[in-house]
């Protein structure tokens, strides 16, 4: 059985995959049997091969999402359309399936915490089923403090443990960059636990800062 953890968007491309991929790849690098889920994907589930070739994961790709949708609608447009609406119950068997392969498992969000997984289902209902904790990823320009606060106010609010912020797009030396991080750590109480430039390949984090997310 797996110890897990959520990341969770402050919305749209903020890069949720791009730093879900950074984590698994330290954790790989750090000895970790190590996995990926997510309970619903987009354009026949194109970033499972991405994912897998950036982390170095081996992980059968079967195993990755339960929902995999053909068009790039949200979750339950998709479910809809594609006659395939999302059960809860389904996500969490494959859910617990995917955690009898690794130690280390790590789900993506959909869009932001508010995001309808189904008719009657958000993602948050997910989150919380599965007891997960969670980091929180935000772009670390124009907008991240509402966004980051609003998020991480939220999740608290919803009884959702936020362990980390992760700032994606960050400038080392950028006033504004720096700035941002200081505000989000001041206005939420939760540390930036890492920062993520344009095309980083490896996440620097103190490795026992980073086991310590997973529950």
């Amino acid at each position: 059985m797996s110890v897990n953890l959520f990341v969770a968007g402050t919305g749209s491309n903020v890069g949720k995959s791009y730093v879900t991929a950074l984590i698994i790849k330290k954790l790989k690098e750090l000895g970790c049997e190590c996995g990926y889920f997510k309970a619903t994907m987009s354009e026949n589930g194109k970033d499972r091969a991405e994912i897998k070739e950036f982390s170095g994961i081996t992980q059968d790709e079967a195993t990755m999402c339960p929902y995999v949708y053909k068009t790039n609608h949200l979750p339950y447009i998709a479910g809809r359309q594609e006659n395939n609406p999302v059960s809860l119950d389904v996500v969490k068997e494959a859910f617990a399936k995917a955690g009898d392969t690794c130690d280390y498992l790590t789900m993506e969000g959909s869009s932001g915490i508010c995001c309808p997984i189904g008719e009657d289902l958000m993602l948050e209902d997910i989150v919380m089923t599965l007891k997960l904790p969670s980091v929180v990823v935000a772009d670390s320009g124009i907008g991240c403090i509402n966004s980051v606060v609003l998020t991480v106010s939220y999740m608290i609010m919803r009884d959702m443990p936020v362990k980390g912020i992760i700032l994606n797009n960050f400038e080392k030396g950028n006033e504004d960059c720096e700035e941002n991080a200081k505000m989000c750590e001041m206005l939420t109480g939760v540390p930036v636990i890492a920062t993520v430039g344009k095309g980083d390949k490896d996440l620097v984090i103190d490795e026992d800062t980073l086991l310590m997310l997973y529950e």
